[in-house]
């Protein structure tokens, strides 16, 4: 079958197909819409009802137990829980509202009842038509989690009529300062509703486009049928181009091509080979054309088991050296497939390598020239290395020196303050024991005159006492007249002792002051001695004094001249740094420099390493060793 009825079946199976696929999708959508659209639609819807229940109830629950709170009594919580639920309806048909039970099951309130089933109805017992114990699913749902969902049947009432038991899904949860549960549901049939709705919706608009479809259908075959026969022509047609351009395309390479069938006769010479054949054979491709091949070389191994194309066939040898007429070439054989992998041909590709011999002399000049600039660049590299790491090292150290001189340079400058504030208060203890000698000299001055005075004071009361012992005997003589004169004389007498007696006093109190005056002055001349010895002492503490300030000042004046000595070797030490990382960093680039030429001569002898191994047109020929199909 050729590849115009090929093109052509095509479309038929296109259509074929088409028509399958629409029948197979119609299924695939009502199962699509069926399983899952309405199944998520329906999960959805139940989703946000989930949502929104949790949510109404959960409010309802902490304003419930706000009201709660205030009250007192479990009468007054049950009258309170009624009043503030009843009266609540929402949803468009009013089917939502809020129960209320306590956790033994006694109903407190349920709004859409009468009577005793609205409140204070024991339904823990109470089933609904499925067999499901709701009551008792609400209290283990609020045991367990705090609150949950319960699913179940109950009597709905929508717009004020009783509809019956329809299925229900509630949320429920406890009221707080209580033991109350409060919950609220939704009724499910009404999602069953929507979803019966929304699928004849779906129905009507399928049927509504059915015919559309069917004529999209039948304009489709039209376009396909016109679009297989525009491709026919065009296929066709840039098949025949192809082949014109391969032909083109083997007619410009100037490497020699030759094709011969399975026997290895000639079928194809491109112009490069058929140029060859004529310098050697003298004959055309026309004269040579389903001939032998070793009638066009006309070489010694033509004919023979070394034929490239014979190699081929018996080892499935590809590749052949060979000199014909003094010309190097590199023979590439291989074989035509035809599409489904069937030899149907044979090609050889002949490769001029003539300058294979010149070129292997210049690799190897240049292999020996690249091995020296390696091994002199390897000597230039380490020791480039070694000199980076000495100068590394050498930086190193000096930073160690540098940071020790600053701590030194740090040191002086605190001794040469700490002299200078030596030399301060050296120089202020002198000038205090100074101070101190000039007032113990006034002392001892002030000590001699109070000696002087007390020593004058010893000869007033030597007088006082010597008037005294002259008025005791004035006194005695007098007592002596009085006792003469008799009578008369008595009271003379007495005046007489009393001055006597005040003598005697006079005379005592003066003996008394004598001797204080003398241990004074006893005192006072040791006070004197002890001042004098004291400003002796100031008076060496002074000259000492002097001496300290001198050594201090020494010491000053020698503790900033070392601090001004380590500055400058510091400054130096720096300036020998900043030349050290220099010569670091010169060697690191050195280092650099010399491990760049190091793999630029790897680099090289690497490529005259490959472009030795390699053949002079080997990369010319590299397309030989792929196999042709002919379409």
């Amino acid at each position: 079958m050729n590849i115009k009825w090929q093109i052509t079946l095509l479309p038929i199976i296109a259509v074929a197909g088409a028509m399958g696929l629409l029948w197979y999708s119609s299924g695939v959508n009502d199962t699509i819409l069926d399983e899952v659209v309405f199944t998520e639609f329906e999960d959805q819807y139940l989703g946000q009802s989930k949502t929104m229940l949790k949510a109404l109830v959960t409010a309802e629950a902490i304003t419930l137990g706000e009201e709660l709170e205030k009250c007192d009594t479990a009468e007054e919580k049950f009258v309170t829980t009624v009043t503030h639920t009843d009266p609540i309806r929402f949803f468009d048909d009013g089917t939502g509202y809020f129960f209320v039970f306590d956790m033994k099951g006694i109903t407190v309130n349920i709004p859409t009842l009468e009577g005793e089933k609205k409140s204070g109805l024991d339904r823990i017992d109470v089933a609904d038509d499925k067999g499901n114990f709701y009551v008792r699913d609400f209290i283990d749902a609020v045991k367990k989690d705090g609150g949950g969902f319960v699913s179940y049947y109950f009597r709905k009432f929508a717009d004020g009529k009783d509809i019956g038991l329809k299925p229900k899904m509630s949320y429920v949860t406890a009221v707080p300062n209580s033991d109350y549960l409060i919950g609220c549901g939704v009724y499910i049939d009404s999602v069953q509703d929507k979803i019966a709705s929304l699928k004849n919706d779906v129905d009507q608009e399928a049927s509504s486009y059915a015919f559309a479809k069917y004529m999209g259908m039948f304009t489709f075959f039209l376009l396909v049928g016109a679009f297989s026969y525009v491709v026919i022509y065009r296929v066709t047609k840039a098949l025949r181009a192809k082949d014109h351009w391969y032909n083109q395309l083997l007619a410009t390479s100037r490497t020699p091509l030759m094709t011969t069938d399975m026997d290895m006769n000639v079928t194809y010479l491109n112009p490069a080979a058929e140029k060859a054949v004529q310098a050697m054979s003298g004959k055309t491709l026309v004269e040579l054309e389903g001939k032998p091949c070793a009638t066009a070389w006309c070489t010694d191994m033509c004919g023979t088991a070394d034929c490239p194309l014979q190699r081929l066939k018996d080892s499935g040898t590809k590749e052949t050296q060979a000199v014909i007429d003094g010309t190097h070439f590199d023979i590439d054989s291989d074989y035509i497939y035809d599409e489904a992998g069937k030899r149907i041909a044979m090609f050889e590709l002949l490769n001029d390598v003539s300058d294979r011999e010149q070129i292997k002399t210049v690799v190897d000049r240049a292999t020996q020239i690249s091995m020296q600039a390696k091994s002199g660049s390897t000597q230039i590299n380490t020791s480039a290395q070694t000199l980076s790491k000495g100068a590394t090292d050498q930086a190193s150290s000096l930073e160690e020196i540098t940071s020790s001189m600053y701590e030194m340079n740090s040191q002086t400058e605190m001794n040469a303050n700490n002299a200078k504030e030596t030399q301060k208060l050296a120089a202020a203890a002198k000038n205090a024991g100074e101070a101190g000698n000039q007032r113990m000299t006034q002392l001892v001055d002030e000590m001699s005159e109070i000696n002087d005075s007390a020593q004058e004071i010893t000869k007033v009361i030597k007088v006082i006492d010597d008037i005294a012992f002259q008025t005791n005997l004035l006194a005695l003589n007098a007592a002596v007249e009085a006792a003469r004169a008799g009578q008369h004389g008595k009271g003379f007498a007495v005046v007489a002792e009393e001055v006597r007696n005040l003598a005697a006093r006079s005379a005592k109190a003066a003996g008394e002051t004598g001797t204080l005056i003398e241990g004074v002055v006893q005192k006072i001349e040791g006070g004197n001695d002890m001042a004098r010895s004291t400003a002796e002492v100031l008076t060496e503490i002074v000259e000492h004094a002097g001496s300290v300030v001198q050594l201090a000042d020494d010491v000053a004046v020698a503790s900033t001249e070392q601090a001004q000595g380590v500055a400058q070797v510091n400054q130096g030490l720096q300036q020998i740094d900043q030349v050290t990382q220099a010569n670091a960093a010169s060697a690191e680039e050195t280092a650099s420099a010399a491990m760049q030429l190091d793999r630029l001569v790897m680099q090289l002898t690497e490529l005259v390493s490959t472009t030795g191994s390699s053949d002079g047109a080997g990369h010319a020929s590299s397309i030989a060793h792929e196999e042709l199909v002919l379409n």
